[in-house]
């Protein structure tokens, strides 16, 4: 038995992870026709089997871990089968080949050849030869097999012996000889670090665990467009390989979206000639890494490519599993690590079967695995260029792919046009698919101006049908029969609203400026709710030429205010007067009753109108808090009013119950469509309380056939009424909702209680698009599958719709971007901001018209392949977790999959994704084990809250602010030793493998496992507990609790330290005055700690500030004073200024008192935030307390006062300690956290990413970040117990110092005075301290020496091992506290600091660090000496 080369530990690990896979078969499957020799044939192949070992290797386990057994030969046993006659004659010979090319190997048992001959006519048969990858590769098969078995075969069938020598080499060689020598990883390393997973837009949602079944697209190119390529390759002195790649990047960014990922191709690994005939898996792999940052040129992406594949190139040695390992990735058991796609360039005359006698010829073999989500293989034939794409059919379509291949070609065809051309400005589409993404021109309504002015068109309807009712409003409860409530005629409302026009005109004209005609785009505000009143004020603004703006008169006085003001109102019409303070004039309801029946009022004329005039302004949300007006003109509305009558079938005999209020734009579209076609409009005077039983009974008492909602509360509905049984006979036809997605599932419900009778319309637009741009028509949505929402349809006739990206290009059909809205349809702009209007309202460059104009509208959606929209939410609701992309809708989806749930919606806490949920009680845990066969582990939400109801804002939509904080944990284990059970079980399994001893909250990759160790685990839970648990479990669980979860059958849940980042919605800045000069009250905490005690000292010096200090515990002025007398840093005078509070960073709100924290928040100008559990043994949880929420109680205390408090957070240098060789700047970001694994750091990285993502909303935070803070460079004191301390002392004990250290020393007093300066003079940014005069290790021998210590230089790795031994022993070595100071690196390189901007920031105050050197580090010795924790040493 022998060891396995790396790529074999990682195909044998894959072929665990996925058994019963045939996914790396390699297949020949040739024709021959001719008379054969079959004899000869399987004593040929029996040769080449007794020749190479590598064809007759197995690999049992172990002790959990593969061996390679090479076995004996043995002839092989060629599978005979006739298809002419017999028991198989007719059957299919596809389906044949298949079965055979996709039946799974067992890697423990062989034979890892499969040899079948079908004969398929007279001297024809076919033969299919199948061998796992983990035995060769393409070359081992193309130049050595092919190559052995014609020699053999011509041989054989004349009977002479085999005139092969034997071979020189075997793969145990290779294997050997790849052990045995080591190549340097550290620049691929550098090369690849961090880079993001390539993200694909899928036709479904990703499994959990990556499945292999696969299809292939071939879609052919002409030879002259190759032959351009080669061209333009020869031209810029590339490879024709590195043009496909960089064409191939820019195919995959504009589908993703993504400007760093990674395309996979092979090498052959055959770098020793002596290897070139030996049978066996050499290939390697090679990670090629796109830059595309910057829309570079073609010609310059062609540059980078070549200079990044060069690179790459030179280090084609080293295996990629190894570099797999080395990066630490995150372990997303959905996907490939590295890279998820593989390109490859092949020449079909590359490898060639030929048998004496024979005519070969190749044959499909069925083979259909996909070991990537999508993988091209081009092939240049000598006609024609085949791209052949294989993909993952449960990630992607069949169209979808084909569609890709196309995209590709065209892609080439403008790159050898014109390479000069910006990325972004290469075409992809054909002309074809771009004219259906674009679609038709909008109509344009060719009826006379008159028409499109909605007054003249209502007044029209009115002529035609004066009688027929127009406004109907139900009676109030209790009232019962048809006489119940009030009508309103079109006649009287046409009459009504005209005598309101000629008294506004009246009014507008007495407060209009002299010479200003007294209707041209004035604006009135309309304070009434929904009722025959309103509908009649609001056609008499519009007659009267003014322009209406709605207002909900339940809003705060404030608001409606500030609405008025912003809105520049000549008048409001209210209830009653006194409408929200305003000073002009207002006409209540009792005037409107006074005006409609007083005809002795002369109104003067109505200027001349144009249909481009305001007919209202709306009032929606702004991202900066202040609403934001947008103005709709008669135009737009027109438009909007015949669409909807055509589409929705408005007209006499209809009633419409309009549920948004006229604050509402919705309203519009239901007000117009319904008054310009003859249809009533129904107005409840409070339709948001209707259940859905109500909602049947109003509909059937009033003959209401159409109904115009929210989605989430037609959702109420549908759960009401479902759980009332039925819905009766109900007379709607129509059923139109909005705002929100619609869950298929509650559509189907919804039309099984209304007997599959109602149709159903999905609307989609912004306010900005006049009420809605397009609209899906359905019943039950049995036309869309497995879809779990229904889509949002098409555009409105006098709409255009476009999905973009985020250059601006038409997004292929299937791919994302952000929708942008064109057409008859687009709103004037926002009222009085002229550059908002100008960001959001942008020229339409697909639109004919000169000057046309298109509204960019924030949501994310992508074509259908039968062009409806797929809505896919808000870009600004996209979150990223662990590096992936996430957005809410894809989650909210699957977990509306499950029975249980009826409404879900999904949003990123602070620390995890949240899932509130209505419906059955639901679990955290329950509903993990749901999503883990349906999700990634990234996407499971962490959290579960479970509602009634889901709260909804007075339009009817999701109420977002309004959804509670979830409680505790969420469903997280907290830390604790292993349970009994299950859990101490695992716990000895995995100390004896890991030699660790975990605790419940240990992840098995921190403790130093691996893929390799994982079946031992595996085969060692199936002993002892006997469960047989999927090799998945060991990645997908975040810890020991977890899987011992998983084992018993109970789900576990993950931490996830990006979510655990996303900063909470209440920490912003929220613009109240920075204050600015000599602190005057500042707040401090840790200061009893030993840098806060420096920190401490030193404010109290620089400042005549008040220090008001958080103190946790009793006796906090004696503490507080304690510590600065014990380091020698008390001064009498300090005393007054010293101001405990008591609280603890543990606790909400800090554990200060409401009152005092409002009074904090109000007064204290400065903080510095120096506070922290400081524990190298305990994991994240247990420090998030006061690490994590503590640094969101600060920042939360800094943004809510009367001022805004500027915050100097502390954090620390080992944020950064990543591995990889690099250098770290105080600009650079935060790297990914995966590697770190000490809990302490994990906590300040999630803090110290919590405080950045504060700075960006506008809070004034500066982030200290020191190193190792050691004691006072004066006097040599320090805090009891610390890291040099403990390493002097483990080192004399040892008598040995470990070799290659570079210790750097920041002394304590420079640190505090450095970040006490900053702060006071209000410095912003991040600063480090890391000491650049670090101290050698031979320097610490000789002071130790020095000193009275033997001490010797040992090799860093020797020390630690020898560290590690005597720990195992039991032998307590101070440094023990400090495990990741001793832990086996393997050589992992570190990042180097550069910390000149901080260095230069503080020059100008004389502050300059001490250098770590000989002095410095004998003052340090001797006091330790003095102390006794170097005991038995002598000052020198």
């Amino acid at each position: 038995m022998s060891a396995l080369s790396y790529a074999q530990e990682r195909l044998w690990f894959l072929d665990r992870l996925t058994p019963g896979d045939g996914t790396y078969n390699m297949v020949v499957c040739e024709r021959l026709t001719g008379p054969l020799d079959a004899g000869a044939l399987a004593r040929a192949l029996s040769e080449i089997v007794a020749r190479h070992e590598a064809l007759r290797t197995v690999f049992p386990q172990a002790g959990g871990a593969p061996v390679a057994l090479v076995l004996d030969p043995a002839p092989v046993e060629i599978e005979r089968l006739d298809l002419t006659g017999g028991p198989l004659a007719g059957q299919s010979l596809e389906e044949l080949l298949a079965e055979r090319s996709n039946r799974p190997f067992d890697l423990a048992e062989g034979p890892l050849l499969r040899a079948s001959l079908l004969r398929t006519g007279p001297g024809e048969h076919v033969l299919l030869l199948v061998v796992h990858h983990i035995a060769g590769d393409a070359w081992s098969i193309e130049q050595v097999m092919f190559a052995e078995l014609a020699t053999l075969y011509a041989a054989f069938t004349t009977g002479l012996p085999s005139p092969l020598a034997p071979p020189a080499r075997q793969y145990r060689d290779h294997v050997r000889m790849q052990r045995e020598h080591s190549a340097d990883v550290a620049g691929l390393l550098r090369e690849l670090d961090d880079v993001p997973a390539l993200e694909l837009p899928t036709d479904r949602p990703r499994p959990a665990v990556q499945t292999t079944n696969g299809d292939l697209v071939i879609h052919r190119i002409p030879l002259e467009l190759w032959q351009r390529v080669t061209g333009l390759a020869r031209a810029e002195r590339c490879t024709p390989f590195m043009t496909l790649l960089a064409a191939y990047q820019v195919l995959l960014s504009r589908y993703s979206g993504q400007e760093d990922f990674c395309v996979g191709t092979p090498v052959a690994g055959r770098d020793h000639e002596e290897f070139e005939q030996v049978f066996g898996i050499f290939i390697n792999t090679l990670a090629l890494r796109a830059d595309l940052a910057g829309d570079p040129t073609f010609r310059e992406t062609l540059k980078r490519v070549r200079r990044r594949a060069f690179t790459m190139y030179g280090h084609a040695a080293v295996p990629f599993e190894r570099v797999v390992g080395e990066l630490r990735l995150d372990r997303d058991p959905a996907r490939t690590p590295l890279f998820q796609t593989m390109l490859m360039l092949g020449n079909p005359d590359s490898g060639a079967l030929t048998l004496d006698g024979l005519r070969t010829e190749p044959v499909l073999s069925g083979l259909a695995g996909a070991k990537f989500d999508l993988a091209l293989d081009v092939i240049v034939y000598p006609t024609h260029v085949q791209l052949m794409f294989s993909y993952n059919t449960d990630l992607f379509d069949r169209s979808t792919v084909e569609r890709m291949g196309a995209h590709f070609g065209t892609l080439l065809h403008s790159v050898v046009s014109e390479p000069g051309r910006r990325l972004s400005e290469l075409e992809i589409l054909p002309a074809a698919e771009l004219a259906a993404v674009l679609g038709d021109p909008p109509e344009d309504l060719a009826w006379d101006p008159g028409a499109l002015l909605l007054d003249h068109l209502i007044a029209r309807q009115a002529a035609r049908t004066p009688d027929a009712p127009a406004v109907v409003v139900p009676g109030t409860a209790g009232d019962r029969g048809a006489s119940a409530g009030t009508v309103l005629t079109y006649g009287e409302l046409d009459r009504a609203s005209t005598a309101v026009a000629g008294r506004l005109r009246l009014l507008l004209a007495q407060a209009a400026p002299s010479g200003e005609p007294a209707d041209r785009g004035a604006r009135v505000a309309l304070g009434l709710t929904a009722g025959p009143e309103a509908v009649v004020a609001l056609l008499g603004i519009l007659k009267a030429g003014a322009a209406y703006v709605p207002l909900d008169p339940a809003q705060p006085a404030e608001r409606l205010a500030y609405l008025l003001a912003d809105s520049g109102a000549a008048a409001v019409i209210a209830e009653e007067a006194g409408f929200a303070g305003f000073t002009g004039p207002i006409v209540t309801r009792a005037d409107l009753a006074f005006w409609t029946t007083d005809r002795t009022a002369a109104a003067p004329k109505a200027a001349a109108r144009h249909p481009d005039q305001a007919a209202y302004v709306i009032y929606t949300s702004g991202s900066t808090g202040r609403p934001k007006g947008v103005v709709v003109g008669h135009r737009t509305l027109s438009h909007l009013a015949r669409s909807f009558r055509d589409l929705h079938g408005f007209g006499p005999g209809e009633r419409v119950l309009m549920v948004p209020p006229l604050s509402f734009d919705a309203s519009a579209g239901d007000v117009f469509p319904a008054l310009i076609s003859g249809a009533a409009l129904v107005l409840h005077p409070d339709p948001a309380s209707l259940t859905g039983p109500a909602l049947v009974d109003l509909c059937a008492e009033h003959s209401i056939t159409m109904v115009d909602t929210a989605s989430a509360l037609w959702q109420q509905w549908v759960d009401t009424l479902d759980a009332a049984a039925g819905g009766g006979d109900v007379p709607l036809t129509a059923m139109m909702v909005g705002g929100e997605s619609v869950p298929l599932e509650r559509l189907r419900v919804w039309a099984g209680l209304t007997g599959g009778r109602v149709a159903f319309y999905n609307h989609y637009g912004p306010t900005e698009a006049t009420v809605c741009a397009t609209a899906y028509r359905t019943v039950d949505g049995a036309e869309l599958g497995a879809a779990t929402h229904l889509p949002i349809g098409t555009a409105l006739p006098h709409t255009r719709v476009y999905v973009l990206d985020r250059h601006g290009n038409p997004a292929p059909i299937g791919v994302p971007g952000e929708v942008h809205v064109g057409g008859e349809c687009l709103a004037h702009g926002y009222l009085g901001r002229p550059g908002l209007t100008a960001e959001r309202f942008l020229p339409d460059p697909f639109s004919p018209r000169p000057g046309a104009r298109m509204y960019a509208t924030g949501d994310l959606a992508r074509f259908r392949p039968d062009r409806n929209l797929e809505f896919l939410g808000r870009t600004d609701r996209q979150v990223k977790i662990h590096g992936n992309r996430i957005e809410p809708g894809e989650v909210e989806a699957a977990c509306l999959a499950h029975p249980g749930v009826r409404e879900a919606v999904v949003t990123a806490g602070a620390r995890r994704l949240v899932a509130y949920l209505v419906g059955e009680p639901l679990t955290a845990a329950a509903l993990r084990a749901f999503l883990a066969d349906r999700l990634p582990g990234y996407m499971i939400p962490g959290a579960v809250v479970m509602l009634a109801a889901l709260p909804l804002t007075s339009h009817g939509k999701i109420d977002f602010r309004a959804l509670p904080e979830p409680d505790g944990d969420g469903g997280g284990v907290p830390y604790e030793p292993p349970r009994e059970g299950t859990e101490q079980v695992l716990a000895a399994i995995w100390a004896e493998v890991l030699k660790a001893d975990p605790g419940r909250g240990d992840n098995f990759f921190d403790l130093g496992g691996h893929s390799l160790l994982a079946p031992q685990i595996v085969s060692r839970i199936a002993a002892e507990l006997g469960v047989a648990v999927p090799m998945t479990a060991i990645f997908a669980t975040a810890d020991l609790a977890g899987l011992a979860a998983v084992v018993d059958g109970r789900p576990a849940e993950a931490v996830d330290l990006r979510a655990e980042a996303v900063l909470p919605g209440d920490v912003a800045f929220t613009g109240a005055p920075i204050p600015d000069g000599p602190p005057r009250r500042v707040l401090l905490t840790g200061a009893t700690g030993f840098l806060g005690a420096y920190l401490l000292a030193e404010l109290l010096r620089a400042t005549d500030a008040e220090i008001h200090c958080l103190v946790r515990g009793d006796a906090p002025d004696g503490r507080l004073r304690g510590g600065l007398e014990r380091y020698g840093l008390w001064d009498d005078r300090f005393a007054g200024r010293i101001i405990p509070e008591a609280g603890d960073l543990d606790l909400p709100g800090l554990g200060l008192p409401a009152s005092r924290s409002a009074e904090l928040a109000d007064s204290v100008d400065l903080i510095v935030h120096n506070g922290a559990l400081v524990n190298f043994a305990l994991p994240y949880r247990r420090l998030r307390a006061a690490n994590v929420d503590g640094v969101l109680e600060i920042l939360r205390l800094a943004a809510r006062g009367r001022i805004t408090t500027p915050v100097h957070l502390v954090s620390t240098l080992g944020v950064h300690l990543t591995p990889g060789e690099r250098t770290v700047r105080e600009t650079d970001p935060l790297p990914d956290p995966g590697p770190l694994h000490l809990g302490y750091d994990q906590s300040k990285w999630v803090a110290d990413r919590l405080a950045g993502a504060a700075r960006r909303t506008g809070l004034p935070i500066a982030i200290h970040r020191p190193a190792r803070v050691s004691a006072d460079s004066r006097t040599g004191r320090s805090v009891d117990g610390d890291f040099l301390g403990r390493l002097f002392a483990t080192c004399a004990r040892l008598g040995a110092v470990p070799d290659g250290e570079r210790l750097d020393m920041a002394p304590v007093d420079h640190v505090a005075a450095a970040i006490a300066h900053l702060a006071v003079s209000r410095a912003g940014g991040d600063f480090h301290y890391y000491n650049p005069r670090v101290l050698s290790s031979a320097e610490l021998a000789g002071g130790l020496r020095e000193r009275g210590f033997p001490a010797r230089l040992v090799p860093g790795g020797e020390w630690r091992r020898l560290v590690r031994d005597r720990l195992a022993v039991g032998d307590d070595l101070p440094i023990a506290l400090y495990p990741g100071f001793f832990a086996d690196h393997e050589g992992a390189a570190g990042p180097s600091f550069d910390c000149s901007a901080t260095e230069e920031a503080l020059a100008g105050a004389g502050l300059v660090c001490p250098p770590a050197d000989g002095d410095l580090l004998g003052r340090y010795l001797d006091h330790y000496v003095s102390t006794g924790v170097l005991a038995g040493g002598r000052r020198a």
